[in-house]
């Protein structure tokens, strides 16, 4: 795929947006690849195959310093809202509903019980355990027999 060609397919994926939108603030910027790679610390290679769209987004440090050699926001280059800002009316549109408030309840009791359950389990497990190991002890004559507690009903 030449540089001037668009990526195949009717809608471009979240990768190859980013290649266009670096390859479209370099240009903006009249930086060739080898001079946003020099400027950024970060291969040419690399700067060619994000705007070809052969690779995946950069790594979290490319992208930092893709964005500072081009003198812009890391969130402007990754088309993100930046930290405190108002998302637009849109993305609050298309928000994931709020959860039912009593169905999770539920489920946290639900959770709850079974922890608690599971809880008992391993303690009369461990109980036992712990009984097997004393009864050992005392065969192999390591320990006098230990005195049983008079438990009232």
């Amino acid at each position: 795929m030449r540089m001037s060609e668009e990526p195949k397919g009717a809608e471009e994926s979240i990768d190859s947006k980013f290649g266009t939108r670096l390859r479209r603030y370099r240009d903006s910027k009249g930086l060739s690849i080898s001079d946003l790679a020099e400027l950024s610390k970060t291969k040419d290679g690399t700067i060619r195959q994000i705007e070809l769209h052969n690779t995946g987004m950069p790594s979290f440090i490319n992208g930092l310093k893709l964005a500072a050699a081009l003198g812009i926001s890391p969130y402007e280059l990754a088309e993100l809202p930046e930290p405190g800002s108002t998302p637009p009316a849109a993305a609050l549109e298309s928000s994931v509903p709020p959860p039912d408030l009593a169905a999770v309840r539920a489920e946290i009791d639900r959770m709850q019980e079974r922890a608690e359950l599971e809880r008992a389990a391993l303690q009369s497990q461990v109980d036992q355990i712990a009984s097997q190991i004393a009864q050992l002890a005392v065969q192999l004559g390591d320990v006098e027999p230990p005195k049983r507690r008079r438990t009232s009903a």
